[in-house]
């Protein structure tokens, strides 16, 4: 007998297959464990709580949804779209440009310097000390430029005095 409040399950496939579930700051292997087109059954060593929304990813396909509930290691999760399930399953490589995992189609990392330890702060100290000196450099010479032209510019002033008619 089935009650008329609850709604009859989509057809799930019962898989085992790996991804990658993103977390606040880092991602998280996970195994998915059980698939159908609107939610998914995935087991990890840290699952998010209820409630979270997440996102996962397998090769080049990205599924976000909200975790519906949560057992221990094992989580479901209510996708915020419908699915095509063997696609999913079959998970072809990512050969895009925009997949970070796929080494040959990486951009050129950048220049960002990532200051673990102290010393990493030499580069710093280096740049100071190099600035210091060439500002210190530039007043003395400055000094010196005006220390000489007065020193020149008072008996240049007496002489052109004294030739004037």
């Amino acid at each position: 007998m089935r009650l008329a409040a609850w709604k009859a399950r989509a057809p799930r496939k019962q898989v085992r297959l790996h991804g990658r579930l993103r977390q606040e700051y880092d991602w998280l292997d996970i195994s998915i464990r059980d698939l159908s087109n609107r939610g998914l059954m995935a087991e990890a060593d840290d699952p998010p709580g209820r409630g979270h929304y997440i996102e996962i990813r397998r090769y080049n396909q990205i599924l976000v949804g909200r975790v519906v509930w949560k057992s221990g290691q094992k989580f479901g999760v209510l996708l915020a779209e419908k699915i095509d399930m063997q696609a999913i399953i079959e998970g072809s490589s990512a050969k895009g440009p925009n997949d970070r995992r796929n080494y040959q189609s990486r951009p050129v990392p950048c220049s960002a310097r990532i200051i673990d330890k102290p010393s990493d702060w030499q580069w710093l100290g280096h740049t100071v000390e190099r600035v210091a000196i060439t500002a210190m450099g530039v007043a003395l010479c400055a000094i010196l430029v005006f220390a000489v032209f007065d020193f020149v510019s008072t008996p240049a002033s007496a002489i052109s005095a004294a030739l004037a008619p």
